[in-house]
């Protein structure tokens, strides 16, 4: 991943174009606005810039062991608290509540049963609220899908309710999400190697309505987990498929399904990745992680317990599949079968489950940068910026999440300090400096109605004349003294200079094509006489005037020969 906390690029990907966060395009320094998004997501994790992540700095560790074979685990954020569902094969539910600190945290363990619905053959577990704040948990057991009922808080003891669904063939992944208004799921059979997809309507608390994909998964026989991502604005699922002894000649393989546009109403396309750099010893558990430019995956062999980073040509899921090995991270004997993300401190964890009876966490997956804040709820994200350059607001939504992890960025302009200088051309006054939106015009301090532009030809004559540019809500001020310029004016610009200029105050005055009495007078941008000199010429003229004395900035110098000849011409002060 590129490291690009701050910028400059103007051609910007594909997936900022597809952005879905409101806010400024332009900002004043100094400014905090607050960016939010019509995304509807469990997480949101936002930052400024992207975040350049070496995913072999992970780590593991064992949290709990469990005397049974763990299935599926789903980490939630609820009231204050962490909890974790973990469901166990042989047929009952546990709830592991972590409290405030879930990492490090050893949580209480408590056994919820099997409300008389499961049984031997439970496996996988997705867990997540409705539109009316209502937490739902989906399993599955044979040809049932198992749905738990938790009402308004997760502390709540479930209710269950079982749902015979035919076409089930040795179900062994479960995930729903909402699309669009309504909630949609996958369900993946390992026996038939097809997917089930399970319509809801508008409501989690319906019977789902399943429906076969028909797909063969082209040379895969047994798919056993699962990752919905978001790209561009289109659906894609990256689906892990265990086979015999492991190695390039088994059935090891990675299939990528793009559903485009639309999780619903479509069969998706097939792409079968086989086994990238025969990494792969009976995938199971499989993350999708994301950034503004760059997408991989996750996923924890069973064969050799080593975590296996899946890379794409291009750097999103669309490119063609490379596998890079990362070791065993810490967890030398666990044998990953799901994992579920949270974020705690701005950090993104993995906790997982294992066959080998252990729950276990890794660390180290995804760090924000300094000012970078998560949230469980839609709560919008406010920064200030006290440098001025392009910066890419990113929000991770569903970060690690197995189901429509999305990235989302948008570029914002931080304007430096805006500066506004007032020349004089001719008898026009011109705001020079940032181009503005807005000018607003002065003469001895009163304004000046109904001209709003960056040139100004004045009536009000001889004066100070006052202008304030503004953009983007950031605004500068200038002050200039006018004189109006003579129309018989023998005095030419070309043939007045002043240098150096800018100077340390002192400066030289030479003027060719005059004769007799020239008066010098220098004014601040207030309009006062701060210097005043005359100086004989005889067809040409050359002077110094020393303003050492006075205060850095810009000074007017009004140049009038005998015959009321005029030209104002500006000295810089550094």
């Amino acid at each position: 991943m590129k490291k690009a906390y701050l910028t400059f690029l103007l051609g910007l990907s594909s997936i900022i174009g597809y952005s879905q966060i409101n806010g400024p395009d332009t900002v004043c320094l100094g400014g905090n606005p607050t960016f939010t998004t019509a995304h509807e997501a469990g997480t949101y994790a936002w930052s400024v810039g992207n975040v350049d992540t070496d995913p072999s700095s992970i780590s593991g560790s064992s949290v709990i062991r469990i005397d049974s074979s763990l299935s599926g685990i789903s980490m939630q954020f609820d009231g204050g608290r962490y909890y974790a569902f973990v469901t166990v094969r042989s047929g009952y539910l546990l709830k592991l509540d972590f409290g405030t600190q879930p990492y490090p945290g050893t949580p209480v363990v408590t056994n919820l049963g099997n409300f008389g619905v499961l049984g031997d053959s439970t496996i996988s577990i997705d867990i997540l609220k409705d539109d009316n704040g209502n937490w739902h948990g989906f399993t599955l057991d044979g040809k049932k899908l198992v749905r738990f009922s938790f009402g308004s808080s997760l502390n709540n003891t479930p209710t269950a309710t079982a749902t015979t669904i035919n076409s089930f063939a040795y179900p062994y992944f479960v995930t729903v999400r909402k699309f669009n208004s309504e909630w949609v799921g996958f369900v993946l059979n390992r026996s038939f190697s097809t997917i089930s997809r399970l319509e809801f309507g508008n409501s989690l608390a319906n019977v789902p309505v399943a429906t076969s994909l028909g797909l063969s998964f082209g040379l895969l026989s047994a798919p056993v987990n699962m990752t919905l991502h978001q790209w561009n604005g289109n659906w894609f699922a990256l689906v892990t498929n265990i086979g015999a002894g492991g190695g390039p000649g088994g059935g090891d393989r990675l299939v990528r399904l793009a559903f485009g546009t639309d999780l619903k109403n479509n069969t998706p396309n097939e792409t079968n990745f086989n086994n990238p750099n025969n990494r792969l010893a009976n995938p199971r558990a499989i993350v999708m992680v994301g950034d503004c430019d760059t997408s991989y995956a996750l996923i924890a062999n069973e064969n050799n317990h080593r975590l296996i980073k899946i890379e794409f040509v291009g750097g999103n899921i669309t490119g063609n599949a490379s596998g890079v090995d990362l070791g065993t991270v810490g967890i030398p004997s666990s044998e990953t079968n799901a994992m579920s993300p949270f974020w705690y401190n701005n950090r993104l964890h993995f906790i997982g489950t294992s066959f080998d009876s252990t729950i276990y966490l890794y660390d180290n997956v995804y760090n924000l940068p300094t000012g970078g804040t998560t949230s469980y709820t839609n709560s919008g994200y406010t920064r200030t910026f006290n440098t001025g350059g392009t910066y890419t607001v990113t929000l991770h939504a569903d970060q690690g999440d197995v189901s429509g992890s999305r990235t989302i960025c948008r570029n914002i302009v931080v304007l430096g300090n805006i500066k506004v200088a007032i020349k004089q051309s001719g008898d026009t006054l011109v705001a020079s400096g940032t181009l503005c939106d807005n000018y607003v015009w002065k003469f001895n301090g009163v304004i000046i109605p109904g001209v709003n532009t960056q040139k100004y030809l004045p009536v009000e004559g001889f004066g100070v004349y006052t202008v304030t540019g503004t953009t983007a809500g950031c605004s500068a001020t200038s002050n200039y003294q006018y004189w109006p310029v003579s129309v018989n004016n023998v005095l030419q610009a070309e043939n007045v200079i002043i240098s150096p200029n800018p100077s340390n105050g002192v400066f030289n005055i030479n003027i060719n094509g005059v004769k007799g009495s020239v008066a010098i007078q220098c004014y601040n941008v207030m309009g006062a006489n701060v210097a005043s000199k005359i100086a004989e010429a005889n067809g040409r003229l050359t002077t110094s005037v020393d303003l050492s004395n006075l205060p850095k900035g810009i000074y007017q110098v009004k140049i009038q020969t005998a015959d009321g000849a005029t030209i104002v011409k500006q000295a810089l002060l550094q």
